[in-house]
């Protein structure tokens, strides 16, 4: 049995005791503790016990408490899992990765507006900052995330892990990549796996880009198939932006052509920027 002080214990001699005594447990507010075998308790809140007087036990399950400035005992067959923690802070362009461990109903608050999720064992998402993480004996964190702070002339190359929707709202298809170009902070989505970081290439009189298709896609209006090179130029273009669908293959240095000579070119280059074989 457990007996809680303050008092004077008479053991008798029949009894022995077996722990203590212990200090009892207090939780400071915002701060929170996971307890294993947690005893049964009724809508009063009070421990049931057995028929023996022994307190019952949920054995397996696991139980959060959270802000008890109170002191209490833990009930024989109760242990704590770790230590009295305080709740995390996830900052600005943080966020955390969850995983759900059973299913279970959550209920989450955005704004004015709660909705009811229903979440099934292995299920992951995000938990974006600032706001602070409460944990949840059904879920688990895998990692913390960083938001991608990208530069002009910038962008990231992205592939989806499963399934998923992009943050523009484009349905994406497992092993799909494509990439972000959007100036500031990017948070990739829980399905998402960033491949490299992008940078454009500046044109100049004197440099000059051929990029080989990587797949058959369409670029201002033009379509280009697989395989296909152009020579990217600056009388066409400032900068060059890569991206998922093309290939860097070879800065070119523009050859200068001085008077009373001439350069014999095999191969040469049309207007529509494509070589033309001869």
């Amino acid at each position: 049995r457990l007996e809680v002080g303050p008092q004077t214990l008479l053991i008798k001699e029949h009894e022995r005791a077996v722990l203590g005594p212990e200090k009892m447990l207090v939780i400071p507010p915002r701060h929170c503790c996971i307890v294993n075998n947690p005893v049964v308790r009724n809508e009063k809140g009070e421990v049931v016990l057995d028929k023996f007087g022994q307190a019952r036990l949920r054995h397996g399950e696991q139980e959060l408490r959270e802000d008890i400035p109170d002191p209490f005992p833990l009930y024989p067959g109760e242990n704590i899992q770790g230590d009295i923690s305080p709740f995390k802070v996830v900052p600005h362009n943080m966020a955390l990765k969850l995983r759900a461990l059973r299913d279970f109903i959550a209920t989450e608050t955005e704004g004015e507006e709660t909705r009811v999720i229903k979440r099934k064992a292995g299920d992951e998402w995000l938990f974006h900052g600032p706001a602070t993480y409460k944990p949840l004996v059904e879920v688990e964190v895998v990692e913390t995330r960083k938001a991608v702070v990208l530069l002009p002339n910038q962008a990231l190359k992205i592939q989806a892990k499963l399934d998923c929707v992009d943050y523009k709202g484009v349905h994406r298809k497992a092993g799909e990549m494509w990439s972000v170009k959007e100036e500031g902070a990017y948070m990739p989505g829980v399905d998402e796996t960033v491949l490299e970081t992008l940078t454009g290439s500046v044109l100049t009189e004197k440099k000059a880009y051929k990029v080989r298709a990587l797949r058959s896609n369409v670029e201002k209006g033009e379509n280009r198939k697989q395989g296909d090179e152009r020579l990217y130029t600056n009388r066409k273009y400032k900068t060059i932006n890569h991206n998922e669908r093309d290939k860097n293959v070879q800065e070119i240095k523009i050859v200068e052509m001085k008077r009373k000579k001439k350069n014999i070119e095999g191969n040469t280059i049309k207007k529509n920027q494509k070589n033309q074989l001869e």
